[in-house]
């Protein structure tokens, strides 16, 4: 599969990747209420940030936009999960 390809499909996976996640406990799987934050965690993982470099993003949006307080380490084990996972993937 070419790489832009891979790169138009990578949102559509983050976002699953979040849902399965589930820090708001929605407990559904299927809400697109995370679909907002694919895009940007997309964007840095595709610029190589590190699982800090997201985690500090996903505690400010979840704070900011959901108005919701997450333990960081439970942030930093979910961003080190993603960054992780987008290795294999490339």
């Amino acid at each position: 599969m070419s790489q832009r390809r891979e790169i138009k499909r990578l949102p559509s996976a983050v976002s699953t990747f979040i849902r399965d996640w589930d820090p708001l406990d929605l407990g559904d799987g299927t809400s697109d209420e995370y679909d907002c934050l694919a895009p940007q965690l997309t964007s840095l993982l595709v610029r190589d940030a590190t699982a800090e470099e997201l985690a500090s993003f996903l505690v400010v949006e979840l704070r900011d936009h959901h108005e919701c307080e997450i333990d960081r380490g439970f942030v930093r084990l979910f961003a080190r999960d993603l960054v992780n996972w987008h290795a294999r993937k490339s």
